[in-house]
């Protein structure tokens, strides 16, 4: 049995206690004196008769006129699902168990801490304008699948829910005062939405969500203020709101950079800091600009794959400088993914270059210059358009060279070549 009964203009709440089979019950209610009465609201309990209700499983009440509780008062052992638009609640009834669903809006007198810890079978919980200070127990619901928390001004802290093993889905929007995410997230989420909680500095790491998991962060400035502090290892993961990333330059521990899928990002500020050894960015694809590279010294590795807008000159701009300060530690360079590069600049100055992996560069016509001495491991992969690499031969330290899908290359000639100096050869083809 259904019903719904919609904006009752009475003094009181209808009695339906003799309604013992209902199962659904939707009722809006708003005495028909309210606006002169909000100034000096009195006290108004939900209705006792509502516990009575024993085959009761979805209760949907809206009323700005109910501010407390009846002491004692608890809802059907049956409920599953629970609605509440109650502005001036100020706490909630004894809740049931078995409950599955429930869904707090406009609750803004709502102002203790909340306790979720016996919710066992909660599938999904949605709270928004609440005064809720706390979440109790939240990390704790197994059963849980959607998450939404929405301008809960109070709340700082939201505890680890690694073990949440069942969401699929989190939303965290407009909660001011958040400042920390504790823990991890589950590998379970397919999507996650944290937006406009100005002070949150703190994440858990994204990384392990890469692949499958939609994330979208945005208008969180702290989160990026706390991108620029000293920290060893930086990863940047499926930022996709993420355009502009400050200048990182006073981050003067940082020693690895990870940038993927920030497909917005269009801009890196200011400089890198002088600390960086790898920097790996990919799938990037509004990105056209790198800061300069070539003056970190200690820089040993650099990765870049799927920035389909970045052109070589913006990563090896700075590699035909003659200054022997410059690139003077990078040993791994692997370039992925640049459709539109038709040259690559002469790394002969990359003094300490010891595997050089060039892949799924269609238009790349010719590798400049000479490839430098230290170089040990040379890869193409994807390169349909190249006819020629640069001479091998003056290379003592070269151990081996694959080759894969460069249709345009004098495959055995290589092959022959690399016999003869006793260097590993692999072709895919």
């Amino acid at each position: 049995m259904h019903l719904q009964l919609g904006t009752l203009y009475m003094d009181t709440f209808p009695d339906l206690s003799n309604l013992s089979n209902l199962k659904e019950l939707d009722l809006t209610f708003r005495p028909p004196d309210f606006d002169e009465m909000s100034n000096g609201l009195g006290e108004c309990s939900m209705p006792r008769w509502i516990g009575n209700l024993s085959k009761l499983e979805s209760l949907v009440l809206r009323s700005d006129y109910v501010t407390t509780s009846p002491a004692g008062l608890s809802l059907p052992p049956q409920l599953k699902s629970l609605r509440l638009e109650c502005s001036n609640l100020r706490c909630l009834p004894r809740l049931p168990s078995s409950i599955s669903s429930m869904q707090l809006y406009d609750c803004k007198s709502l102002c203790s801490a909340m306790d979720l810890t016996n919710f066992k079978n909660l599938s999904s919980l949605q709270i928004s304008r609440a005064a809720i200070t706390k979440l109790q127990g939240l990390g704790c619901l197994k059963n849980l699948r959607d998450l939404q928390l929405n301008w809960l001004g109070q709340v700082k802290m939201l505890p680890d829910l690694s073990k949440l093993n069942k969401l699929g889905h989190l939303r965290v929007r407009s909660c001011d005062n958040l400042v920390e995410i504790q823990g991890e997230l589950p590998l379970s989420l397919d999507k996650v939405r944290i937006s406009s909680c100005r002070s949150l500095w703190k994440l858990p790491d994204l990384s392990s969500l890469m692949g499958k998991t939609d994330v979208e962060i945005d208008y969180c400035d702290r989160v990026l203020e706390h991108v620029g502090m000293n920290r060893q290892d930086l990863e940047l993961v499926g930022l996709k709101q993420l355009q502009v990333l400050p200048d990182l330059s006073n981050s003067n521990e940082l020693r690895r950079l990870r940038v993927e899928n920030c497909s917005n990002l269009g801009e890196i500020q200011g400089e890198l800091p002088q600390s960086l050894e790898e920097l790996e960015i990919s799938s990037c694809e509004s990105l056209k600009e790198l800061p300069d590279l070539s003056r970190l010294k200690k820089l040993q590795k650099v990765d870049i794959e799927g920035c389909t807008k970045l052109e070589m000159k913006a990563i090896l701009g700075s590699a035909r400088r003659s200054q022997a300060s410059l690139w003077e530690n990078l040993g791994h360079l692997r370039i992925c993914g640049l459709g539109q590069v038709e040259i690559l600049p002469d790394p002969s100055n990359f003094n300490k270059l010891r595997r050089l992996h060039v892949e799924d560069c269609g238009n790349l016509i010719e590798i400049q210059g000479k490839l430098p001495q230290s170089l040990e491991e040379l890869e193409i992969d994807s390169c349909k358009s190249l006819r020629k690499l640069p001479d091998l031969l003056s290379l003592n330290g070269l151990q081996k060279v694959k080759i894969h899908r460069c249709y345009n290359l004098d495959v055995e000639a290589l092959s022959r070549l690399c016999s003869e100096k006793s260097i590993i050869f692999v072709d895919e083809d």
